[in-house]
């Protein structure tokens, strides 16, 4: 598993009415990120189908916003399009990545808790189809903690520790394995 982060990046939302049942309103916000050479990090869409947001790069943020605008000009004239919108502070990308996690259940539960646990908050949320990636969009000054968070979750609880011992013929050497043999038990059990 590998864990990551993207900073600086933007969340552009398109949310209104004329969205709802509209593949072609999801053809034209993505034809409108393409025609701008807009990198698209992320896209979601809500299940109700009222809302579409894209994560890009921060530098780009303007410039897709513009691009939609004027995509979407005679629906936002005639409010069939509620809002297009930006974010103005700082967002980032955390992200988990490995070939264990698909087919694995408790995988996502286990980061969206760490990252609740931490006080992280949770802009948007995706998974990779592969099911080898989850990737979240938090708050630009949450993301030391989110990965810190996401760390602990993950590798506190898998580490191996490998043990040599050389020079265990003396007095210390042979009190030392005693009280590991002694303990090996409850360390097994305990400590995995």
């Amino acid at each position: 598993k590998g864990i990551t982060s993207v900073d600086r990046v933007s969340l552009l939302t398109l949310e209104g009415a004329s969205v709802i049942g509209g593949a072609e309103v999801a053809e034209r916000f993505m034809g409108a990120m393409a025609d701008a050479d807009i990198d698209v990090l992320i896209i979601t869409q809500a299940s109700s189908e009222s809302s579409i947001t894209v994560v890009v790069p921060e530098n780009q943020g303007k410039s897709a916003l513009t691009a939609l605008k004027s995509t979407f000009e005679l629906e936002l004239s005639r409010s069939n399009v509620g809002s297009i919108s930006l974010t103005d502070n700082p967002m980032s990308i955390v992200a988990i990545v490995g070939e264990g996690m698909a087919m694995q259940s408790g995988v996502s539960a286990s980061f969206m808790s760490s990252l609740a646990k931490a006080n992280v908050n949770i802009r948007v949320i995706a998974q990779g189809s592969s099911e080898r990636q989850v990737a979240v969009v938090v708050d630009g000054n949450d993301v030391s903690r989110a990965l810190r968070a996401a760390h602990m979750a993950f590798t506190l609880s898998q580490t191996m520790v490998s043990v040599a011992i050389l020079g265990g013929t003396g007095k210390l050497g042979s009190a030392l394995i005693q009280q590991i043999n002694s303990q090996k038990e409850n360390l097994t059990k305990n400590l995995n």
